[in-house]
């Protein structure tokens, strides 16, 4: 079992408009994503595609402070990190890919980003 980390926390790791590449994904293995969230904002991430071997979110962890560590007390309305993390239930051929979409769920269109990793 291998345990890959995605993170994608910061404008500098996310790619924008561009898919971002990842490790051969086998039964047993755990991907972990991290992603900057504002939820105070409204907008959540949401699991847009998943290839057939992989499975929906098993567990997510919201909360850890940004920037990390803080310089000083956090404040209301702060950004943080949300870790989505996906069990990986058989192999998955190259050029499957996991989606996650941002955005407001109520909102037609606006201000939606999406994150495309594509297994190599």
């Amino acid at each position: 079992m291998r345990h890959h980390i995605v993170d994608l926390s910061t404008p500098a790791r996310r790619p924008r408009g561009a898919e971002r590449a990842l490790p051969k994904l086998r039964g047993g293995d755990i991907l972990e994503v991290v992603l900057d969230d504002l939820p105070s904002t409204g907008y959540v991430w949401q699991t847009q595609e998943l290839p057939d071997g992989v499975c929906d979110r098993t567990a997510d962890r919201y909360g850890d402070r940004l920037p990390d560590p803080p310089s000083e007390p956090l404040a209301c309305g702060a950004g943080q990190r949300t870790r989505f993390l996906f069990a990986v239930r058989d192999d998955v051929r190259a050029g499957e890919r996991v989606v996650l979409r941002r955005a407001r769920p109520w909102a037609q269109g606006g201000d939606d980003q999406r994150v495309v990793l594509t297994v190599a």
